[in-house]
C-alpha cells in the first residue's frame, strides 16, 4: 500500500476547514499514528500549528497559528498547490 501524502498546503487547509484538527484524523487518512505526530510536529517547528491544550481534555487536538493562516493564504493566492477550500470560502 503506498503511503498516504498530505502537502504542508493540503494539511494547513485540512486544518483551517475543521478549525481543530484531531490525530485521528489524520490516522484515518491512513498515516500511522507516528508518521501523523511527525507531520503535525513538523508544522509546529515551523510555528505555523500549535497543539490545542484544555484542561481535562484528551491529547492529540491542534490548531493552526496566524502565521498558519497567513501561509495558507499565501498559497493560495499563488495557485501553485491548487485551491484553499477554506479560502475560496472566506473571500466571498
Amino acid at each position: 500500500m503506498a503511503k498516504p501524502i498530505l502537502s504542508k498546503f493540503e494539511l494547513l487547509d485540512l486544518i483551517a476547514r475543521n478549525e481543530i484538527l484531531w490525530l485521528y484524523m489524520l490516522t484515518e487518512k491512513g498515516y500511522s499514528y507516528w508518521g501523523a505526530t511527525s507531520k503535525l510536529r513538523r508544522l509546529h517547528k515551523e510555528g505555523l500549528a500549535i497543539p490545542f491544550i484544555v484542561k481535562d481534555a484528551p491529547r492529540g487536538a491542534w490548531i493552526l497559528t496566524e502565521k498558519g493562516y497567513e501561509r495558507l493564504w499565501y498559497l493560495h493566492r499563488r495557485g501553485i498547490y491548487g485551491e484553499s477550500a477554506y479560502c475560496k470560502a472566506r473571500e466571498h
